[in-house]
């Protein structure tokens, strides 16, 4: 199995992080992987057979180009003997700014693209099956995403109050209570949840509380075993270890400390993808303050 990763044209990486693909034989047949879930909506593109179970959603037929949101939880890809997919991540308000529809159409859900695009969907996928290599594939997704730019690129004021909330979660790795969030961007904190929902589809707690899952998984890559499990969920400011471990695994089904020690290549590629995306965390005064001051007599 392959994977490869390409940045971008320049002008829309504030709008796409990367693009990736993944091509070669399954592991073992009937293969099922459980994907980390993230505060990035993406887009799919597949050439194989591809499943994806969604929590308490029915399976369904996956579409040969689809959206997915933000995902709260985690859900599972499958595949029979081979893989060849593409997948285009975009930045948390990306797919809004390029696509002129709210995020929250996408939570936690897989929308056909054709519903939304039907004539440059099939374009799309004619031009993508003729490139000869993977270079060409991302050639192609960048005179396609580069023509939404020039033709449908959104501005308002509430997406760039909501990108600028957006650098502050993931500056603080999702530790920053929603009203020191709303206080930094001089608006109320009714109207920074109603702004978060209207872009993101999640409110600005929940939103968060991704970023510090996903932010926690690279603090326990990074530097554990040196630094205890215990050490990094205070960091991260989880109450305790019961705390922590209770949230990750309703998030991921494995505890911190089976994330540790048992992954494999498919989450080492998901993990390349979140160094990328997730700046090694500033860790707050308030949570040290906190912490200090829940060892006081």
């Amino acid at each position: 199995m392959e994977v490869t990763y390409q940045e971008p044209h320049p002008i829309l990486r504030p709008f796409i992080y990367s693009y990736g693909c993944m091509q070669g034989p399954a592991p073992v047949e009937q293969w099922m992987q459980p994907i980390i879930p993230s505060m990035l909506p993406y887009m799919v593109i597949r050439f194989s057979d591809l499943s994806i179970d969604l929590p308490e959603t029915e399976h369904a037929h996956t579409p040969d180009v689809f959206i997915m949101g933000l995902t709260s939880s985690m859900f599972q890809i499958g595949v029979q003997k081979t893989m060849d997919f593409i997948t285009i991540h975009f930045t948390p308000d990306g797919l809004y700014r390029l696509c002129g529809i709210p995020s929250h159409y996408f939570s936690d859900k897989l929308v056909n693209y054709e519903d939304i695009d039907a004539t440059n969907t099939r374009l799309l996928l004619e031009q993508l099956g003729g490139a000869a290599n993977h270079a060409g594939r991302y050639e192609v997704l960048d005179r396609f995403f580069v023509k939404l730019f020039h033709r449908k690129l959104v501005k308002s004021n509430a997406l760039d109050m909501v990108a600028a909330g957006i650098q502050s979660i993931l500056h603080h790795g999702g530790t920053m209570p929603v009203n020191k969030l709303a206080a930094e961007l001089c608006y109320s904190k009714r109207n920074v949840e109603r702004r978060f929902n209207e872009v993101l589809g999640v409110s600005p707690k929940a939103f968060s509380k991704i970023i510090r899952f996903n932010a926690s998984m690279k603090q326990l890559v990074t530097h554990h075993p040196k630094v205890s499990v215990e050490e990094i969920a205070w960091q991260m400011g989880y109450h305790d270890l019961s705390h922590f471990g209770k949230e990750f695994k309703q998030l991921y089904r494995k505890t911190p400390y089976d994330f540790c020690y048992s992954r494999d290549a498919m989450e080492e590629s998901c993990l390349t993808m979140l160094n990328v995306i997730i700046p090694t965390p500033v860790i707050p005064d308030w949570n040290r303050a906190k912490r200090s001051s829940y060892y006081l007599p």
